[in-house]
């Protein structure tokens, strides 16, 4: 499935986290927290969706790992997450 950085965050991920708001806007915005985990979730979704990425997630395993932790709301599984998903956002980049 492709997605481009301006399809709705809601559309693709199913759930309200950032209302109004596209993959890209998502992608841009600071902070901590839900924020952060929104932010390696899209990056995260665009590498495992480009063919150009060879990425250890699938795009399902992103999407339920960010629902999973969103829908909870817990702190602990957000930011549990998070790291998870900048772990598998940072595998192999030449600039770490």
């Amino acid at each position: 499935m492709g997605f481009t950085p301006n399809d709705m965050f809601s559309a693709v991920f199913g759930n309200d986290a950032f209302p109004g708001m596209t993959l890209l806007e998502v992608l841009k915005q600071g902070g901590g927290g839900i924020k952060a985990l929104g932010r390696h979730a899209v990056a995260a979704l665009l590498n495992a969706a480009s063919l150009g990425v060879s990425y250890d997630q699938t795009t399902a395993q992103v999407l339920e790992m960010f629902n999973g932790a969103y829908v909870s709301g817990n702190e602990e599984n957000i930011e549990m997450a998070k790291n998870a998903l900048n772990y598998f956002n940072d595998l192999g980049c030449p600039l770490n």
